[in-house]
């Protein structure tokens, strides 16, 4: 399978059996487009980075997002959902955290995200946060399995009072 446009990628995910997370992973595994083929849906925000739904069904949600230089998430949790992350346009740094004590996030990985990568999320791996750490803008496609209602954010030293995508809106 080879899916080189937005359509056939909504397509191929609202024909996907929803019983099996799996077969999410190679349906985005399958994405052969850049950030061409979503243009029209491409806009930055100087603060917070701009989150672009363009589709959600009661199995998933597709969003795109736009990440100007220095932009960052919060450390946050999926709430019981797995996510994707595909690189579409310039680089993202994933730092994937644990809990210490169950409230403290320690740092202990971190993956560069590029075009054409995927990095998964899901609570059992662990909570993270995603930046853009360049000084060019970049996007990246995210798929929730089960769709994103909230999430739980985490304070650190680099990321202060960072609740505001505790109610999850497009």
């Amino acid at each position: 399978m080879n899916i080189n446009n937005l359509e056939h990628l909504i397509t191929e995910l609202d024909n996907c059996d929803p019983s099996n997370v799996d077969n999410y992973l190679e349906i985005m595994k399958a994405v052969s487009f850049d950030e061409t083929a979503v243009k029209d849906h491409l806009a930055w925000n100087q603060t917070p980075y701009t989150r672009n739904s363009l589709k959600k069904t009661d199995n998933y949600e597709l969003v795109l997002l736009c990440w100007d230089a220095g932009q960052e998430s919060p450390i946050h949790n999926h709430t019981g959902s797995d996510g994707w992350v595909r690189g579409l346009l310039g680089e993202i740094v994933e730092s994937r955290y644990t809990l210490n004590d169950g409230t403290e996030p320690k740092l202990i990985a971190e993956t560069t995200v590029k075009p054409g990568m995927i990095a998964h999320i899901n609570d059992q791996l662990g909570i993270h946060k995603l930046s853009n750490k360049t000084d060019k803008k970049a996007a990246s496609l995210h798929l929730y399995v089960s769709p994103l209602a909230g999430c739980e954010t985490y304070n650190d030293d680099e990321t202060p009072n960072a609740d505001y995508i505790n109610n999850i809106t497009n």
